[in-house]
């Protein structure tokens, strides 16, 4: 046991955590904020750094990862080794995450991101502001801010898209 490890600890009972199953040699836990419904972390009692820090307490805990994967029809085994791989608890954990359709969980080497529709929502925005620039400045307005043109230079897909919509709500636009 590490003396300022939290996942130690939760094996010890010195702090708190929703136990969802215990063996011998690991235990499975509710993480807090899981990302899907089912979401539980395998943790070995004895404390290991990482996955690759001992092979036959990582193997021991990946088994109680798949008995637990087993039970259902779609799922993920995500593990971590060092901060570069996104690792935050130096305790071998292993996460065991139940997907369904649509979760909207997305995964790097998956392409299951929002990307592209973030991407052609941005585009589809700063399309429609241009053209509302256009129709302000034909107009000889002066509602063509320094914000708005600022979001149409580089701004976030947010600010253009926030603003567009602001605008529309109040009445001013109409595209």
């Amino acid at each position: 046991m590490s003396a300022d490890c939290t996942f130690c600890a939760i094996v010890a009972g010195e702090l708190p955590a929703t136990i969802v199953r215990e063996w011998d040699d690991t235990v499975a836990i509710l993480p807090r904020g899981g990302c899907t419904e089912g979401h539980v972390l395998v943790i070995p009692r004895t404390h290991v750094a990482d996955a690759g820090a001992d092979p036959e307490v990582t193997a021991r805990t990946m088994a109680r990862a798949a008995e637990l994967m087993a039970e259902h029809e779609d799922a993920n085994i995500i593990t971590s080794k060092g901060s570069v791989a996104t690792q935050t608890q130096f305790h071998l954990h292993v996460h065991v995450v139940p997907r369904v359709e649509g979760d909207g969980l997305a995964l790097p080497w998956t392409g299951q991101s929002d990307w592209d529709r973030l991407v052609a929502e941005r585009d589809a925005a700063l399309s429609k502001l241009s053209v509302l620039a256009d129709r302000v400045e034909d107009a000889g307005s002066m509602m063509v801010t320094d914000y708005v043109r600022e979001a149409l230079e580089g701004g976030t897909a947010r600010s253009v898209a926030e603003y567009v919509r602001a605008q529309q709500a109040a009445g001013v636009f109409d595209v």
